[in-house]
């Protein structure tokens, strides 16, 4: 059982100090900061450059938490994905539930109280799998303040049980289903609005290095749902180019997040998937994520690579 009111949490870094600074500073802004346990990650380099890079993350991550977190710096890269899925085993083999941040997020100050709540509130629905921070822009949420499911997982600024958390697939059993099941595959990319079945596709060919789409799958296979707010309580200020996975050059995230501090979200009391909410939000994703011009760049990327591998074959 949670024995603070914040739910603890684990901060996840690499060698972005003026990243990381953004992070702690609207986290220390929080609400119910200092309440709970803080653990901050910090993955080891990979070169020479690496090391003086990551000396700043570990100096910044001393001089702005201090006595408020415990900061663990790893001998050795081990890569985003490994990083973070074995820190969060490592938090819920002692707490029971957990706040998941990367270095790139900035917090509205009601986030760690929504967070808290919602854990402690679904803590035993086996159903829901997951508490997001992120919301989508969708206009009619602008003047809610009820917080929904929807069917599938976020990774900015979010939460997770012990319970639920066993459920994660590290292989992803039975991913090439998707491939042949086109009712499936549909389903999991939410009708068609984003290509989650070929990211998952590459990350089991080893194109990338994901754990967010192998907690989504292994999400999806259990039926589960996720909460979330109705305006968002997280910003990602590291689609930049200075992240593992880059910049999208047609998405267009908003820069807006919930700031007014009198307002916690209600949650609903349904555990299930509200259809009117389910479509606002597609919409959104499809119109963030770039619509027809990503989805033409992407397409245009992934037959080049194609070709390329051919060529290399040939030679």
């Amino acid at each position: 059982m949670m024995k603070n009111k914040i739910a603890p949490i684990a901060i996840f870094a690499y060698n972005r100090s003026s990243h990381l600074v953004k992070t702690i500073n609207s986290l220390s802004k929080c609400y119910g900061f200092g309440e709970g346990p803080i653990t901050v990650y910090i993955d080891g380099p990979k070169n020479e450059k690496d090391k003086v890079k990551i000396a700043k993350v570990k100096n910044v991550a001393y001089e702005l938490l201090g006595n408020h977190a415990e900061i663990k710096c790893r001998p050795n890269n081990i890569g985003l994905a490994k990083s973070i899925t074995s820190g969060i085993q490592e938090q819920l083999d002692v707490y029971d539930q957990i706040i998941v941040l990367e270095d790139d997020l900035i917090l509205s100050q009601n986030f760690l109280v929504f967070m808290s709540n919602a854990l402690q509130h679904y803590s035993n629905d086996e159903r829901v799998f997951q508490i997001s921070g992120f919301s989508y822009d969708a206009p009619t949420f602008s003047s809610s303040n009820n917080a929904f499911f929807m069917p599938f997982t976020t990774t900015w600024g979010w939460g997770t049980w012990s319970r639920a958390w066993k459920a994660y697939d590290p292989l992803a059993k039975d991913w090439q289903v998707l491939s042949n099941d086109i009712a499936l595959r549909k389903k999991f990319n939410l009708d068609g609005v984003y290509d989650y079945a070929s990211m998952l596709e590459d990350q089991m060919i080893n194109n990338i290095d994901s754990w967010g789409i192998r907690w989504y799958w292994s999400v999806f296979k259990k039926n589960g749902i996720v909460l979330f707010p109705p305006k968002s309580m997280v910003r990602n200020i590291g689609m930049d180019g200075t992240g593992a996975h880059g910049r999208g050059i047609f998405t267009n995230f908003s820069s807006q997040i919930e700031t007014n501090s009198s307002k916690i979200p209600y949650f609903p009391s349904k555990k299930n998937v509200n259809k009117k909410y389910f479509s606002l939000v597609k919409k959104a994703i499809w119109k963030q994520n770039g619509g027809y011009s990503q989805r033409m760049l992407k397409s245009f990327f992934n037959t080049s690579k194609r070709i390329i591998k051919l060529l290399k074959k040939g030679n």
